[in-house]
């Protein structure tokens, strides 16, 4: 982006900082894990259906029924640890951004000494 140097520092130090994303990071982690320990604990109930003494065309409804529920509480899953890596990049990024930036203070320092530099040559400002 075209703007000086003093505009992205300012944009990047302003605001709450990666607070939130370490915060959205460990939320959407948490949500992955209950999503799968759900699906791990319906998938031991309807192997406990398969394999227990309730047999017949009910058992059968019944695990049936709950197939798409298992199918939707692993995707959930993958989902949100898809999310969660996703927000880990983001915050990983603006970290390694702000690292990279000068701070307001050494821009402005860099701003006076390229005057003193400047204004002391004998010929002029460098071309």
């Amino acid at each position: 982006m075209a703007s000086p140097p003093e505009v992205h520092a300012a944009l990047l130090s302003a605001g709450p900082g990666p607070d939130s994303l370490v915060a959205a990071v460990g939320s959407w982690t948490s949500l992955a894990a209950e999503y799968a320990n759900a699906a791990e604990h319906l998938d031991g109930l309807l192997i406990t259906v398969e394999t227990g003494p309730w047999q017949g065309v009910s058992a059968m409804c019944a695990m049936a029924a709950y197939a798409p529920y298992l199918d939707w509480l692993m995707q959930a899953s993958a989902d949100c640890s898809a999310m969660a890596h996703a927000h880990q990049e983001a915050l990983a990024a603006y970290v390694d951004a702000l690292a990279a930036m000068p701070t307001l203070a050494e821009l402005s320092a860099n701003h006076a000494l390229h005057a003193m530099l400047t204004n002391s040559q004998y010929t002029g400002p460098a071309t």
